[in-house]
């Protein structure tokens, strides 16, 4: 049965460190990695048994996105797995290209030159013609843009998907899905809003001074939950859980 797993968390509790002890552990699978934060090549370094197999392609502008994402889906099979690592990344990608395409600038600029109209005249925010962030919540195209990449990849393609997100605090702001969903946790997975409810799995991983932790969220029917169950080995320890073979 296809995968579809998103894991979130701080910055160092083991998100990336996951999908390596995943390629280890599906020894005939190829893996293919969109990598965000430019780093999958060094990281791998520790896992040399696993570099032949293991496709990463570095990505920060959204054209790179969109091309990544066809060469993978020419390659990848059943048996595969595909890594966006990380998945939150790609929607401030596809704002920043917006932005460029509307107004012909760099996302920082566009929001200094609206932020400078502010100072002038603190109405000019959002509303009349000449308002500062006119044209900014356009949200249908935009999020139109997010889901041409992220819905073959997480409905359509035939590998396995495996996301990575970092956190966020839970805020009355939120939906009452994630609300209900994640609040009793705290925090919830940064990016588009359907991120927090489209996989089938979802954990939650954490580092302390004791050690890495990991906790379910949501899952698949059948499968146990755990609660901050020390982490050691991603591949081994969510494949007992899963059954996987």
């Amino acid at each position: 049965m296809r995968e579809r797993i998103l894991v979130f968390g701080g910055a160092g509790s083991g998100k990336s460190y996951a999908w390596m002890k995943l390629a280890k552990k599906f020894t005939s699978s190829n893996f293919y990695v969109i990598d965000t934060e430019i780093g999958a090549s060094r990281s791998l370094e520790e896992f040399p048994d696993v570099v032949s197999r293991v496709s990463i392609f570095p990505v920060v502008d959204w054209t790179e996105y969109k091309d990544a994402l066809k060469v993978i889906q020419s390659k990848c099979t059943a048996n595969d797995w595909v890594v966006v690592d990380m998945m939150d990344k790609t929607w401030s990608a596809v704002q920043r290209y917006f932005i460029a395409q509307i107004f012909d600038q760099e996302m920082g600029e566009y929001f200094l030159e609206a932020r400078k109209k502010m100072k002038k005249d603190s109405k000019s925010l959002f509303g009349g013609r000449d308002s500062a962030l006119k044209g900014w919540t356009d949200w249908a195209t935009i999020n139109r843009l997010y889901q041409d990449f992220a819905l073959p990849l997480i409905y359509r393609f035939p590998a396995n998907l495996f996301m990575t997100s970092s956190a966020q605090s839970v805020s009355e702001e939120d939906g009452k899905e994630v609300r209900e969903l994640y609040g009793p946790y705290g925090i919830k997975p940064v990016g588009q809003k359907d991120l927090a409810h489209q996989p089938d799995t979802v954990l939650m991983l954490a580092h302390t001074r004791e050690g890495y932790y990991m906790t379910t969220i949501k899952d698949r029917g059948g499968r146990k939950y755990v609660d901050k169950q020390p982490l050691v080995d991603f591949g081994l320890q969510y494949g007992h859980i899963a059954k996987w073979k």
